[in-house]
């Protein structure tokens, strides 16, 4: 059973890191609420599988596999904070 929440964890975390465009280990562990070193695993998994890009000399990775170019069914986006519109503005 391990595997397999770990395999659906990986598929969440590739969903954050294609349709954000943003290849952060620490934005990936805010956004599925992880450890630190569980979204470090994710990230050098994804860059073994060419998702992710190396480090580089900043420490800066890049998000190498387009969503539509990534073909996965099962990667969707994880719901982040409902978003209210602003407020209307009053004529004066």
């Amino acid at each position: 059973m391990r595997g397999c929440k770990q395999s659906e964890q990986y598929e969440r975390a590739v969903g954050v890191l294609v349709l954000s465009g943003r290849a952060s280990t620490s934005f990936l562990q805010r956004t599925l609420g992880i450890r630190y070193n569980d979204a470090a695993r994710l990230m050098e998994r994804a860059e073994a599988e060419g998702i992710v890009s190396r480090p580089n000399s900043l420490g800066k990775r890049e998000v190498l596999c387009p969503a539509p170019a990534l073909g996965r069914a099962a990667v969707q986006p994880v719901a982040s904070a409902p978003t209210s519109p602003p407020p209307p503005k009053s004529k004066r």
